[in-house]
């Protein structure tokens, strides 16, 4: 005879209490009564020989009620492993949210502690009297689908002087578009705005260096190897390129175009070159192809060009100008003290 472990429906370790959830008069307490009395599953318990040696199984009848009761529910023509982990809900990107089955308003979220489960709260802030005038919060790992809601909701406190500033969690092209069509003045930060700010230059050495026993192999283990990147080639104009070891590269002259619409050129370096390169171990992935003659590609992308005219470009030209970056970096006066965290919009008189 077939072993099982025992169930138990009044766990501790649950926030509910299952049996409390079985209402006598219920669709779901019919199942389970049908399920364990009326329905003959010997032929399920015939595959169990358990009965005397191995581990105790779970009880197949467990499953059969979750299934017909998701079949009950509308849950779809098939039963599946994300079940109990599908929200029902969807991303900006049309995608499905995952979650907590006992929180399923939470979401997944990346934090600097690592992936959480949780909720973004939003605050918009008055710079002129360091107040919260409108907060949100969602289970979502995005802030940017935030940005409008929470500039409709301070739309009572904004006149025709009032800018707009929020960090680099709200900039999206949609963003930027509606700000524009909607005539409302902003500052949305992007990722790359440090890095084109000549004032933030060399500040990774003042960047916290990761922990070097993090990084420290094992007697005898092989460390990891960094390849030369397109980066660490030269590029010059008469279709060839130099590689780090100071070696000619050379293009056919060929220029194609990426799903994406960015155009790109590839080189090509000699076999012969790169057999008797000794930086060969941080350029190739492998040995060459015998008789190919090819040795090391790379690939160079060209900028794609950018419409001046654009909400992106102007909202970057923008936030680049000296009176952009010397009303942006007030923002940090103003949310950082009511909040004491980053992630927030906060509202600002010109």
């Amino acid at each position: 005879m077939a072993r099982y472990k025992p169930q138990d429906r009044n766990s501790l370790l649950l926030p509910v209490v299952l049996s409390e959830q079985i209402v006598p008069g219920s669709f779901a307490f019919a199942l389970d009564y049908l399920v364990d009395h009326e329905l003959d599953l010997t032929a399920m318990d015939a595959k169990f020989k358990n009965d005397e040696v191995g581990a105790s199984a779970y009880d197949p009848r467990v499953m059969l009620k979750i299934v017909l009761l998701a079949y009950s529910q509308g849950a779809g023509i098939e039963p599946g492993h994300r079940a109990s982990l599908s929200s029902q809900r969807q991303n900006r990107k049309g995608q499905e949210l995952k979650t907590n089955v006992t929180d399923p308003d939470s979401a997944k979220m990346a934090t600097s502690k690592g992936v959480i489960q949780g909720y973004a709260a939003q605050a918009a802030v008055d710079s002129a009297h360091q107040v919260i005038i409108a907060a949100a919060v969602i289970g979502s790992g995005s802030e940017q689908a935030m940005l409008v809601p929470i500039i409709e909701q301070v739309a009572a406190y904004r006149t025709a002087q009032t800018l707009i500033t929020a960090d680099a969690g709200y900039h999206s092209d949609a963003n930027v578009q509606h700000l524009k069509d909607n005539n409302i003045p902003a500052l949305i930060a992007d990722n790359q705005m440090r890095s084109r700010d000549e004032r933030f230059a060399g500040q990774e050495k003042y960047k916290d260096k990761p922990d070097p026993l993090s990084e420290k192999k094992a007697t005898g283990q092989a460390k990891d190897t960094k390849r030369f990147q397109p980066k660490d080639f030269s590029f010059n104009d008469n279709n060839t390129a130099t590689c780090p070891a100071r070696k000619l590269m050379i293009s056919p002259g060929s220029i194609y175009t990426s799903v994406r619409g960015l155009q790109y050129q590839t080189y090509t370096a000699r076999a012969v070159d790169c057999n008797a390169c000794k930086l060969s171990g941080q350029c190739l992935r492998g040995p060459l192809k015998p008789n190919d003659g090819r040795g090391r590609q790379v690939t160079r992308f060209e900028p794609k060009a950018r419409d001046p005219q654009s909400a992106m470009e102007r909202m970057r030209q923008a936030i680049d100008s000296p009176k952009g970056r010397q009303l942006y970096s007030q923002r940090i006066g103003t949310v950082e003290p009511v909040l004491a965290t980053s992630g927030t919009t906060s509202a600002w008189p010109a």
